[in-house]
């Protein structure tokens, strides 16, 4: 016989049994005694000493040989260091520990082979007989149990060597043995569990064992992807539901057959087939990426003409369809690469998937971009402005300090977008580039050295005088230091400066006392001028030769000055014609060669 508590073994299964583990009766003659007396010893209150005397039916610790037993030094207290301290600590018995070599252990009876309880340690021989095995397996909490609730119960661990005689020590007494459940130990001797009160998680994780230790649960494992490749088994493996009489019987069988597990197996499947046969999976009832397929492989959504399941190809994803899953292929937007899966992915931006059942999405092309996810088409650069040719997709690359424009695919954004190499982006358009400017393909114009146009109408290039020297080139809008961008060309000096050899600079003190000198020279030859020819006038009504000279030497500087300025046009002029125009430049008052 056993006195066990349920739960706490590694012998669990969830959904099918539980697993115990504690104080069993083992049933035999003294089950005929308990059923004439009406006496339940599977009942922890049946052992109370102050209202029953159970010990009346079973054996008792006098009949057992003390030789087949461990000492509590030799056995608990080598595997269970802590359990009398843990005992004294929930009960406060302190009659059942003592101190030995300043260690506190068990006070075990006996030639100290058994503890006794305190509800029958004035005389242990009459105790009931518990046994347990190898370290004092359940000593733990059956020694508190015994205490808690008044149980004339004593426990001893079989010896092992020369032999192990936990077995049939526990079959010889039948009485109460520790074990566990599902074992087949002693599956012949039909034992039954002794029932305690509820497990209590609070009392318990105090190291407080007044209650049944928790059922523990055997879980179902399998390893991962195992369903997609051997679905069936999976199947079968989670329906399969077995409970505690289910287990007892097929262990019984099991030991009678002469611990045969095929000729227990094959017998108890003969005989419960209403029980297995509700496991099996139906050859239609589609699993995770798996769908419905014809007798001809096909796949097909109609379940009425299905004949079984195979795994759903690439471009496809396995849906589900009430009972069962069909494949379906993946929609606009979507794609999947690989078989066997339950859902379709959603394309990347810069990417699309125009056809249903799409394996991998495609590259947007040149000049087209896609900016969300699951896009079916991609937008087109330059939509509407009928100039969709000139449009491109394109991005700045830096190679050994360099920025160069590359055209790309897969854009995901609208700023991919622009003008093709030969045109820049003006007024939402791809204009043309004309001599003087540089459009490498990033929608904007950049102007060559020598060449100028405004950054309001960056198309108009205009070629400079002086060339580089006033216009350096690059960002439309641009001049050499010093010159007004206002001005067409760059021509003019800001105020506060004036040209030197093509070079604006800043106005000297030298400066500003030629053009005092040259004004007041130009009074005073006017001065003279004028007196000069009033003289004249009073002697003659007639034009006097001084008169007539200087009219003439006036039609000769405006001749001159004309020339000049059509000398500025760069006209190839023969010589000796050039010579003498780029000598008389001062005749066109130009600034620069007198540096004012």
């Amino acid at each position: 016989m056993t006195f066990c508590q349920c739960g706490g073994g590694a012998f669990t299964l969830m959904c099918c049994y539980v697993g115990n583990e504690g104080m069993f009766i083992l049933a035999g003659s003294m089950q005929n005694a308990l059923n004439q007396s009406g006496l339940g010893l599977d009942f922890y209150r049946n052992y109370n000493a102050d209202f029953f005397s159970p010990q009346l039916y079973t054996a008792k610790v006098s009949d057992v040989d003390l030789s087949r037993l461990q000492t509590c030094a030799e056995s608990v207290m080598v595997g269970f260091a802590e359990i009398a301290e843990q005992y004294l600590a929930a009960t406060g018995d302190n009659d059942g520990v003592t101190t030995v070599g300043g260690n506190l252990v068990l006070k075990c009876e006996l030639q100290e082979k058994w503890w006794v309880p305190p509800a029958c340690r004035s005389n242990p021989g009459n105790c009931i007989p518990c046994t347990t095995a190898q370290a004092g397996w359940g000593l733990i909490p059956m020694i508190q149990q015994a205490t808690f609730h008044n149980m004339p119960v004593a426990f001893a661990t079989a010896r092992i060597t020369p032999v192990d005689d936990y077995i049939p020590l526990g079959r010889e007494l039948q009485s109460l043995i520790y074990w566990w459940f599902p074992d087949t130990m002693f599956a012949l001797d039909s034992p039954s569990i002794v029932i305690f009160p509820d497990y209590s998680p609070s009392e318990q994780k105090q190291q407080i064992y007044r209650t049944m230790k928790a059922n523990t649960i055997l879980t179902k494992w399998a390893s991962g992807g195992i369903e997609t490749a051997a679905d069936k088994p999976v199947h079968v493996a989670e329906k399969m539901n077995l409970f505690k009489d289910d287990i007892s019987k097929l262990l019984l069988r099991y030991v009678q057959l002469g611990n045969d597990p095929w000729a227990a197996a094959c017998e108890w499947l003969k005989e419960n087939g209403n029980l297995w046969e509700s496991w099996m999976p139906n050859e239609t009832a589609c699993t995770s990426g798996k769908g419905l397929v014809d007798s001809n492989m096909n796949f097909i959504t109609n379940r009425a003409v299905a004949v079984g399941c195979e795994t759903c190809p690439v471009g496809h994803y396995s849906k589900e369809q009430g009972a069962t899953r069909v494949c379906t292929p993946c929609g606009l937007g979507e794609y999947q690469s690989l078989p066997g899966e339950d859902v379709c992915l959603l394309c990347d931006k810069g990417r699309y998937a125009g056809e249903m059942g799409t394996v991998n999405c495609h590259l947007c092309p040149l000049g087209e971009y896609a900016n969300d996810t699951g896009m079916s088409e991609c937008m087109v650069c330059g939509t509407g402005t009928g100039q969709e040719d000139k449009w491109t997709t394109s991005q700045a690359v830096v190679a050994q300090g360099e920025e160069t424009w590359i055209q790309v695919q897969g854009a995901d954004s609208i700023s991919y977008c622009g003008c093709i190499a030969g045109t820049f982006l003006w007024d939402g358009l791809c204009q043309e580039c004309i001599e003087g400017s540089i459009c490498e393909g990033s929608s904007k114009l950049l102007l060559q050295p020598g060449f100028f146009s405004r950054a309001t109408e960056p198309g108009m290039v205009y070629r400079c005088y002086g060339e580089t020297v006033r216009c350096p080139g690059g960002e439309p809008g641009v001049c050499a230091d010093g010159r007004d961008t206002t001005t067409i060309a760059c021509s003019a000096c800001l105020p506060g400066l004036h040209a030197r050899d093509g070079v604006c600079v800043a106005c000297g003190g030298g400066d500003y006392a030629l053009v005092t000198v040259v004004g007041i020279l130009g009074c005073i030859g006017i001065a003279v001028l004028y007196v000069v020819l009033m003289n004249e006038g009073q002697k003659s009504k007639q034009p006097g030769s001084l008169l007539i000279a200087a009219l003439g030497m006036g039609q000769m500087v405006t001749i001159v000055q004309q020339l000049t300025v059509i000398q500025q046009f760069k006209i190839d002029w023969g010589e000796p014609f050039n010579s003498i125009l780029v000598a008389m430049e001062l005749m066109a008052f130009d600034l620069d060669m007198i540096s004012i």
